[in-house]
């Protein structure tokens, strides 16, 4: 199920990482777990990111997947993928 995607970072894509990053505020944690402890769900981050990323101007594009699949101890094992891009190229 894992898959190692080869990174190559460019000038563009680190500045705008940079950028995004200084803009960044922590998410909102909108949910309640089973213990009563509040989280961000993956929804309430990515809403972070795109609010920063319009801000800041950085230029970075993110898609993600979610893949799932049987263990072999027959439970199901998950893995959010998460593809980030810069407008550059």
């Amino acid at each position: 199920m894992r898959q190692n995607i080869e990174f190559k970072p460019t000038p563009e894509l680190n500045d705008g990482l940079y950028k995004l990053q200084m803009a960044m505020k922590q998410p909102d944690k909108t949910k309640t777990g089973v213990h009563g402890s509040k989280y961000a769900d993956l929804n309430d981050v990515a809403n972070a990111i795109r609010r920063a990323n319009k801000e800041s101007n950085a230029g970075i594009a993110f898609v993600q997947s979610v893949n799932s699949e049987l263990g072999p101890d027959g439970k199901e094992h998950m893995q959010v993928m998460t593809i980030i891009t810069h407008t550059s190229g």
